[in-house]
């Protein structure tokens, strides 16, 4: 297709071809960050993907065991927070992003890891399991996701794909369209 602009009395042409869409202009799609809201008389972290949030909390917050210095609501900030920066510096994806329990300097931790990572360390451990959740680990694990698969057939989504200290975070991560907590 030619096009003829006249421009203080000069002609210019100009020609061009139609052609596919360039893959890397396409929009890509959003990523799932995890923010904490308000949930009855305490707080939850929930997954968001534009316009879908997650069917059930990820994680509800109650416990005052940690003291003032972290309180439900701060823990679940923090926690949503490092949730959401993982999953940006997994470009963006959920992926193979599972979710740990391991140990640091001498407690029991919740972590979120990279498939090929096996431990926890400073820079990827989401929060510092409570006593009565340290003495049996990789059941409480289980036990803190719970609430996740309650209301559903069945609670395949927790044991699909997990060793007994770590579960998929993306199946977690069930979103439904325009749900707002």
């Amino acid at each position: 297709m030619a096009a003829a602009f006249t421009l203080f009395g000069m002609v210019a042409c100009s020609t061009t071809t139609a052609s596919a869409p360039d893959s890397s202009t396409q929009v890509s799609e959003p990523p799932t960050t995890f923010k904490c809201v308000k949930q009855g008389n305490g707080w939850a972290t929930i997954g968001e993907k534009g316009n879908f949030t997650t069917k059930s909390p990820l994680i509800t917050w109650d416990s005052k065991e940690f003291g003032p210095e972290y309180t439900p609501d701060k823990r679940c900030n923090i926690v949503s927070a490092k949730l959401t920066k993982a999953v940006v510096d997994n470009g963006g994806k959920l992926g193979l992003l599972k979710i740990k329990v391991g140990s640091l300097n001498n407690q029991k931790v919740v972590c979120v890891i990279k498939d090929a990572q096996t431990s926890c360390n400073d820079g990827n451990t989401l929060f510092t399991l409570n006593q009565k959740h340290s003495d049996k680990p990789a059941e409480s694990l289980q036990k803190i996701f719970q609430q996740y698969s309650e209301g559903s057939a069945s609670n395949s989504k927790l044991d699909q794909n997990a060793t007994s200290d770590s579960i998929l975070l993306k199946n977690l991560v069930d979103l439904e369209a325009g749900k707002k907590l």
